[in-house]
């Protein structure tokens, strides 16, 4: 391949800040030169500035000044270090541009790599030097000395090598030669070559001069024979000082290489393509896993590519790389020699010389796992965060609709109970009614599941006994699943408690044991377990998000069909279903994902198809106070009451049920169709107010804000708020302050009698 001098052509502008930038940079050769990212480069021109060797800085910004003062062409040279700290020479050349930028000129240059021009040039004087050293002198010393090491004779180089005269050279030459451990052959060559009178290989000797300077020679040595006596040793000096500085930057330059590329995780290889063998560095033996005797060929190394790219990486070769010559870039996978972990890596290379018998490839290997598994986690953060933003649409759009929806069916379910209880209705219309009512209250349903699942739903804590809860839950259930399947219930008598709302845990089991029993084909059974447990981690990974320590675990575990991992990626997904049309509302499994969440737990699926379904869901473990368990109170019905209740709604028409509904259980109502009518009224009675039965969220002022004014003219005053949807104004992400009394709208008779009950009989 023909090798080429890159050149990297330029725009730029001064402008009226004297700030120079770049308007344009050939971006192939701006990376080749400068190593730098020409986007970045636009961006900030000083990048190039700092660049430059610290010894032509001063001069490189004066022709720069006079330049852009003068307006007229600007050449010069000038040494940079590049970001991967290679010294190279470039020629830079600029002229201002017939175009304009408004008013400022615009200079057209380039830059151009002549490193390689420079260190011939180096090579070239040095050439140059020796040649005119022999025409003149000679490089080398030559000299006599005695058996007892005293010159005899010494060349003229001797000024040269050790600072004397000739007409001085009449010394020892053991006084040359420095303490240096090395310089030990020196004494004992020249003794063997007395006393065997045979000439000795060469030797490398560390000498000082007369002016104190350091110098290392090459050593020729050859006896001198008389009457088969050795009568004096004749040699010759090779300065070789340069050459053992060179050697030793060489091998801090080889130091530092390879310091750097373990440093960085990037190794190096050169490969012949058509042998088949490839070479590699100390990193990339250390990414792979092999040690120096793995046997480096192509098909050994593609034995380490993973099983999954292999094939892949196989047809790049052949096709792109050995077929056409295109450079070699890829990223895959490997498992290492040596313990099998897989890597992820990214190889380059480019062909440095092609035959036919020969097709060498040098390039670099970058281990790039850590930032592979960094964008696994960062897809996966991805992920959540959008189900999480999806939640909280669903959320607002449940809580947008739910005020609204719920506070006409209020209306509906409010007539239809009061309709219910007159004594002249024909059977017939009883039906209807009772129809209707059903139909009002799993829409109601609908709405409350929506607002479980964007966890927007009204939750009052309690601390409770799971086997408590769903010991009476069982016996609803029972008869929902049906007769042909069995319902298992396993509870663990020293349950550690929970905080929740029970009618919460309610809906989870409903939720999931409908979900099992349209899983279950024929006869079958659902197991209920609960237990305690102790959790560092969860083993299907609920993520970073997960908080170890103790949980209660409750088991929801059927013989279904169940499911396929298709399906359990989208499991909780709002709508979902794998039932036919009609058969579900695609809620159910919605709502358990968002009470579970909203309780600060965690739940998992493990299922696959044909071998039934388990939903493991685990609560935090209440630690706190020793409190009471809250059990199920099983209130009459219907209990008439007798005190005096104000009741504020800002719908005219739902304020006139509700207060039908009060008086037929038997109280004394007072109606407000807005808070400072409520107030107005308070003022006016004659006698006590019991209890203040308010809307949230109405006009003028929300219901708490009214509670705590009439608190002020009624101290012993209690309050029960009703609203459509969870208001913040009364409850904190949906859960209820203590003390804090709620009835979510709409409400039956039933509802509102047990409610007032327990809100008359509270602390």
């Amino acid at each position: 391949m023909a090798n080429t001098v890159p050149v990297m052509l330029y725009d730029s502008v001064l402008d009226s800040n004297g700030t120079s930038r770049f308007l344009y940079v050939a971006p192939k050769p701006c990376r080749e030169i400068l190593e730098l990212d020409p986007d970045e480069l636009m961006k900030d021109m000083s990048l190039v500035w700092k660049l430059i060797h610290p010894e032509n800085i001063k001069r490189f910004h004066q022709e720069d000044l006079v330049a852009n003062q003068s307006g007229e062409v600007f050449t010069t040279e000038v040494r940079i270090i590049t970001p991967s700290g290679h010294l190279k020479w470039l020629h830079i050349h600029s002229k201002p541009n017939a175009e304009k930028a408004g008013d400022l000129v615009i200079w057209t240059g380039y830059l151009q790599d002549i490193t390689a021009r420079k260190l011939a040039e180096e090579r070239q004087k040095e050439t140059e030097q020796k040649l005119q050293l022999i025409i003149e002198h000679s490089t080398n010393l030559f000299y006599i000395h005695s058996p007892d090491n005293v010159f005899t004779y010494i060349s003229p180089q001797c000024h040269q090598f050790f600072d004397f005269e000739p007409e001085e050279s009449m010394f020892e030459w053991t006084d040359l030669i420095t303490d240096n451990p090395l310089n030990a052959e020196a004494v004992a060559s020249t003794q063997r070559a007395l006393k065997t009178g045979q000439r000795q290989p060469s030797y490398q000797v560390e000498c000082i001069s007369k002016n104190g300077r350091i110098i290392w020679v090459e050593v020729n040595e050859a006896p001198v024979l008389e009457n088969g006596k050795v009568k004096a040793i004749a040699g010759s000096l090779t300065d070789i000082t340069q050459r053992k500085l060179v050697e030793e930057a060489l091998r801090e330059s080889e130091f530092f290489f390879k310091e750097s590329q373990r440093a960085a995780s990037v190794g190096s290889f050169k490969t012949d393509l058509v042998r088949g063998t490839w070479e590699s560095s100390e990193v990339m033996d250390s990414i792979f896993g092999i040690d120096p005797k793995f046997n480096r060929n192509v098909q050994e190394w593609l034995d380490l590519v993973h099983p999954a790219d292999r094939e892949m990486m196989e047809q790049y070769l052949k096709k792109d790389v050995i077929g056409q010559g295109s450079p070699f870039f890829k990223e895959y996978r490997i498992n290492r020699a040596n313990d099998g972990e897989m890597r992820w890596v990214i190889g380059s290379g480019s062909l440095i010389s092609e035959s036919e018998n020969e097709m060498l490839m040098m390039g670099t290997l970058l281990d790039i796992t850590e930032k592979k598994r960094e964008e696994e986690e960062k897809a996966i953060l991805i992920a959540q965060l959008q189900q999480s933003q999806k939640v909280e649409a669903l959320g607002r759009l449940a809580g947008g609709i739910a005020h609204d929806f719920n506070n006409k069916l209020s209306i509906i379910l409010g007539h239809i109970e009061l309709a219910q209880r007159k004594v002249d209705l024909s059977p017939s219309l009883k039906r209807h009614l009772l129809q209707i009512q059903q139909a009002a209250g799993q829409s109601a349903d609908i709405v409350r599941q929506l607002l479980a699942f964007a966890r927007r739903q009204t939750a009052s804590l309690q601390t409770l006994d799971l086997n408590e809860i769903i010991r009476g839950t069982i016996k609803v259930l029972r008869p929902l699943v049906g007769e042909e399947i069995e319902v298992d219930w396993i509870p663990d008598d020293q349950l550690w408690p929970v905080k929740m709302d029970p009618a919460q845990i309610d809906q989870i089991l409903t939720n999931l044991c409908i979900n099992a029993r349209d899983a279950i084909d024929g006869f079958g059974r659902i197991t209920i377990e609960v237990q305690n447990k102790k959790y560092d981690t969860l083993k299907n990974g609920e993520g970073k998000d997960f908080v170890p320590g103790d949980y209660v675990q409750l088991n929801v575990k059927d013989d279904g069909v169940g499911m396929s991992q298709q399906d359990l990626d989208v499991i909780f997904e709002p709508f979902f279903t794998t039932k036919g049309v009609g058969k579900g509302t695609g809620l159910g499994l919605a709502t358990v994902y968002g009470i579970v969440k909203q309780n600060d737990g965690y739940i998992e699926v493990l299922s696959e198809l044909g071998q039934g379904t388990t939903f493991q869901i685990y609560l935090p473990r209440h630690i706190g106070k020793e409190e009471q368990f809250s059990t199920r109170e099983h209130l009459p019905q219907i209990e008439p009451g007798k005190e005096t209740i104000l009741v504020v709604e800002d719908e005219s028409e739902i304020l006139n049920v509700n207060v039908q509904l009060l008086e037929m259980l038997g109280y004394r109502v007072l109606a407000a169709n807005k808070p400072s009518e409520a107030i107005q009224l308070a003022v006016e009675h004659q006698g006590e107010i019991d209890l203040i039965m308010t809307d949230v969220v109405m006009p003028e002022m929300n219901g708490r804000v009214l509670a705590k004014e009439l608190l002020q003219l009624f101290p012993d005053l209690r309050c029960l708020f009703m609203s459509g949807y969870t208001a913040d104004v009364i409850a904190h992400h949906g859960v209820l302050e203590e003390g804090v009394h709620f009835i979510h709208k709409p409400f039956s008779l039933n509802d509102i009698s047990g409610k007032l009950r327990e809100v008359f009989k509270s602390p």
